[in-house]
């Protein structure tokens, strides 16, 4: 259990938590970095396997390991989407005439 002790160590992990959250959407690969850092830095956060993994496959789910790929901004959760309700469309609107 995380144990947070005075206001400035609330405070980082505040801030850390923003960090994390906007991974996905940060176009720096230096800054990508240094997140990581801070939480491999941290005693509790650095031995949670979750965060390895992330790291890991950084290079699916953020954007700033992406710039050479073609996607038209979406992300992978969003094309599978489009492409099931355009095949849905196109089946079902078939089957029912």
């Amino acid at each position: 259990m995380l144990e947070i002790k005075d206001f400035e160590q609330q405070k980082n992990y505040e801030q850390l938590l923003v960090d994390i959250q906007n991974l996905p959407y940060c176009l720096s690969q230096t800054a990508v970095n240094k997140v990581f850092e801070s939480i491999y830095e941290d005693e509790f956060l650095s031995t949670k396997d979750y965060f390895r993994s992330l790291e890991e496959t950084k290079d699916k789910w953020c954007a700033a390991f992406r710039k050479d790929r073609f996607t038209l901004r979406t992300r992978s959760t969003q094309r599978v989407e489009n492409t099931n309700k355009l095949l849905k469309k196109t089946f079902i609107s078939n089957n029912i005439e």
